[in-house]
């Protein structure tokens, strides 16, 4: 099922250096969306697709002054909220947890100094996520969190790292997401199986299994997927191109086009669409992305 993903600013106070960017490719855009847009660009996609999953993703989305008013309008109007932070503002905005049903908190690492050297900060800023973590953990039990932990060979793909983090959120009644870097040629590179190798070693059991992510548990206490990101699995199908057109999320940017491609600075039109709230306008360049998606996408090698 496709699902929505606002990335709503471009901008990002930490600097981890394996950040794809959504596809941004590092230049910054100007938001142009308000709370009110946002919301009429979400009804419109729900009812063309029948889906109310969306995302608010970014950059870093606890940036926006006017997050609160993005988030509340939206779950006025019945959607189910996912957003994605690096925690370092969470302490402060904590009440987020109000308004969304799960948040996503990249945490790469529980040691102080990898952290600080993988996010491109100072050295308290672990301390900083961990207390937002907490805090918004005890306020708002309701609201799931996951932990996103890219694994980074020699940094933290160790059994005492992954243990660290699993401990962490089972503490925290929190899940975990292990995600390999993408290409993988890219330096520090891990292999999902080193993962689930890892993951057998700390006592966790497979649960569930398909061609993108594997589900492992331990004593029905915390659940852990281990995941490749949408590409990473695109160019293992029979037709990636296809797969794609079929299954992609429409990316909406923060100057308000549609992203067809993380590997491409192509976009769709659509902020006048949405100014205008003209729907038809709407429904054809959401048809015109997906009619784009995949046409870079790298053939499969047998």
């Amino acid at each position: 099922m496709r699902e929505l993903r606002l990335l709503l600013t471009s901008s990002c106070n930490y600097n981890c250096f394996f950040c794809h960017h959504e596809g941004l490719q590092e230049r910054k855009q100007r938001p142009i969306f308000d709370a009110e847009d946002y919301t009429y660009l979400y009804k419109a996609f729900r009812d063309l697709y029948l889906s109310d999953e969306i995302t608010a993703t970014g950059g870093e989305p606890l940036i926006r002054s006017d997050i609160f008013d993005i988030l509340k309008s939206l779950k006025a109007a019945q959607s189910k909220t996912t957003l994605v932070t690096n925690g370092s503002l969470l302490g402060n905005f904590y009440q987020v947890g109000k308004y969304v049903d799960r948040i996503n908190i990249s945490l790469h690492s529980l040691n102080s100094d990898i952290y600080s050297s993988i996010v491109a900060s100072n050295p308290d800023a672990l301390s900083k996520v961990i207390k937002g973590i907490h805090k918004v953990a005890s306020k708002f039990p309701n609201a799931q969190i996951r932990f996103n932990t890219t694994v980074l060979k020699g940094v933290n793909d160790d059994s005492d790292s992954i243990g660290s983090i699993v401990d962490f959120a089972q503490d925290v009644h929190a899940s975990v997401k292990f995600i390999e870097l993408y290409p993988s040629s890219t330096t520090g590179f891990v292999p999902l199986s080193d993962v689930e190798d890892r993951l057998k070693e700390l006592r966790f059991k497979k649960n569930q299994e398909n061609a993108r992510q594997t589900i492992y548990s331990r004593d029905n206490a915390i659940t852990v997927a281990v995941t490749r990101i949408f590409c990473a699995h695109a160019i293992r199908t029979q037709d990636p191109s296809g797969y794609c057109r079929a299954n992609q999320d429409l990316f909406i940017t923060p100057d308000g086009g549609i992203k067809t491609c993380m590997n491409t600075s192509e976009e769709v039109p659509i902020s006048e669409a949405v100014k205008r709230r003209d729907l038809k306008r709407i429904s054809y360049q959401f048809m015109s992305a997906i009619n784009q998606m995949g046409r870079h996408c790298y053939q499969r090698k047998d």
